[in-house]
């Protein structure tokens, strides 16, 4: 079985199972500036003047999670020609289920959450495919 390496993460909003209650829970999420720079440089753009996030969470089984909402952000980056600063808006509806991953040994499905520093992982898949060319190259 391989190890994965868990990456730095420069915001994380955790949230226990326990604390949805059954008839659901939404959440709001509007990171400061300092939290923006870091998420901007951890994703490899210039800036993200503008990032908020709506969720509603749902219990899924016995101890899972569903998570459906709308990610919107403003992002700054530079003209891969002519390099000019350029901003574009993103707007990534997310729809996701977490469950825990199952006791070694155990049989059942397994299922995780995508790394949150992967760049291709939502929320951030909006983000990634702005740094990519027309045939999927990074710019």
């Amino acid at each position: 079985m391989n190890e994965r390496t868990v990456p730095v993460r420069s915001w994380s909003v955790p949230i226990a199972v326990d604390d949805v209650p059954e008839t659901g829970r939404r959440i709001e999420l509007t990171p400061d500036a300092a939290t923006r720079a870091a998420i901007a440089k951890e994703i490899g753009v210039v800036a993200l003047p503008r990032l908020e996030a709506e969720f509603d969470l749902t219990r899924h089984g016995g101890n899972g999670l569903r998570v459906v909402g709308l990610v919107s952000a403003t992002v700054g980056q530079n003209c891969v020609v002519t390099l000019e600063p350029i901003q574009s808006e993103v707007d990534e509806a997310i729809d996701l289920v977490f469950v825990p991953q199952p006791e070694p040994g155990s049989k059942g499905p397994e299922a995780e959450a995508p790394p949150i520093g992967d760049p291709a992982a939502p929320p951030f898949a909006a983000l990634a495919a702005l740094k990519k060319g027309p045939q999927g190259q990074d710019r």
